[in-house]
Parts: C-alpha cells; sequence; structure tokens
C-alpha cells in the first residue's frame, strides 16, 4: 500500500563533510594523480577515503583519495590527462555508523521595540539562529568522517574554525541540507557490556539551505 503521508524514515539518512576550494590542478593519467604547485591538500582539509569530484569535465568524479601529501592526491578512479587549469576540487567524507540526529532547529530572537506609546509589548523578528546539530555514532576511529569531526574541533584549520556540511535525507527526491559550522564537540563513552559510542556537536552558523 502507498504511503498516503508520503512520510520517510530516517534510515539512510547521511551526513557528509564537505571540502571545497578551486586550486590550479594538473590531472595524470598514469599515476591517477592532482598535482598542484601551491598550497597543500593536507591543510585544506582533503582526507585518505573522501570521495573527490571536480569541475573539471573530463574528470568530473575520479573516486576516492587514496593518497593524500600536499602536493599531490592519489585516487582510485578514473584519471584523464588534462593540464593544469584552475579547477573546484570538492572531498566529502560521508560520516558512519551514525545512530541517531538531532536538528538543525533553532529559532529568530525576539527585538523588544515596545515604546511609552505602546498598549501592550511589541516585538520585530530578529535574525534567524539555526542553532546546533548533533548525532550519536558507534565510534570508529578509521572512519574517514568521523576523522573529518574529530580533527576540524581539534586543529581550527578552516576559516575561522567553520566546516560545510550536508544532510541528506532518504525521500524520493534526496533533499539536502546544506550548512556551515562549528565542530563544538567530539566526546567519547562506554561502559561495561557496551559499545564505544560518541556524540557529536556542531554549531551551525549562517543559513541552512534546502534542495
Amino acid at each position: 500500500m502507498a504511503n498516503p503521508s508520503n512520510a520517510i524514515t530516517a534510515q539512510s539518512t547521511d551526513i557528509k563533510g564537505v571540502i571545497e576550494k578551486s586550486v590550479s590542478v594538473e590531472f595524470v593519467a598514469s599515476t591517477k594523480k592532482l598535482i598542484r604547485t601551491t598550497g597543500s591538500w593536507i591543510t585544506d582539509g582533503y582526507l585518505v577515503g573522501m570521495d573527490i569530484t571536480t569541475t573539471d569535465a573530463a574528470n568530473l568524479s575520479v573516486g576516492k583519495a587514496t593518497l593524500v601529501t600536499a602536493l599531490e592526491m592519489t585516487v582510485d578512479g578514473t584519471v584523464v590527462n588534462a593540464v593544469a587549469g584552475n579547477e573546484t576540487v570538492t572531498g566529502k567524507a560521508t560520516i558512519g555508523e551514525i545512530k541517531s540526529f538531532n536538528g538543525p532547529g533553532g529559532q529568530a530572537s525576539d527585538i523588544d521595540v515596545t515604546t511609552l506609546q505602546s498598549t501592550a509589548k511589541e516585538f520585530r523578528r530578529g535574525l534567524q539562529d539555526e542553532g546546533e546539530i548533533s548525532f550519536d555514532v558507534n565510534l570508529d576511529p578509521s572512519d574517514v568522517g568521523q576523522i573529518f569531526c574529530r580533527t576540524a574541533r581539534a586543529e581550527n584549520v578552516a576559516p575561522f574554525g567553520k566546516r560545510s556540511f550536508e544532510l541528506v535525507l532518504p525521500d524520493a527526491t534526496t533533499t539536502t541540507l546544506e550548512f556551515e559550522a562549528f565542530v563544538k564537540g567530539f566526546s567519547i563513552s562506554g561502559g561495561v557490556d557496551a559499545a564505544v559510542t560518541a556524540s557529536i556537536s556542531l554549531r551551525i552558523t549562517g543559513p541552512v539551505v534546502w534542495s
């Protein structure tokens, strides 16, 4: 029987950490490498295991990163030779072992504009605060998405410490929520006859964009 309400379940929801940089990059087919001459893939936040895509027409999707050094990124997909040119290189790390999530959520502030002529309290709507998103995971120290969060919290290397994230819902059109956030917390816990888990919290900065 069809679902009359179009309700979705949380099963198969993905939360992804995203790195996106515009760099001058050369593509080398024989070694499956993306080579840059300035900056650093490592400093920018790219990690082994990330899914890598680019804006180069011949190299839109090049697989997962298998080795990352300052100037070279090796991938496991097909790479087509292309001379160095300015391209946007995107790395996405799906956070594994998620058990539950909460957020985004928040509300606009209330601006009190009451005057002596008011007959009751008067307010204006302030800026929207998108709040936080938190999620619990089974701890996997080798999971690239968990490493992404752990690294972002500890190193604070991105501009102003913020990172980009996507929340991908499992509806028919795969609704995606995109936002920037600070990784506020990454705490682990465990006990007798229990899995070691981690609680991760993100403080959203700016808008949440639904698409």
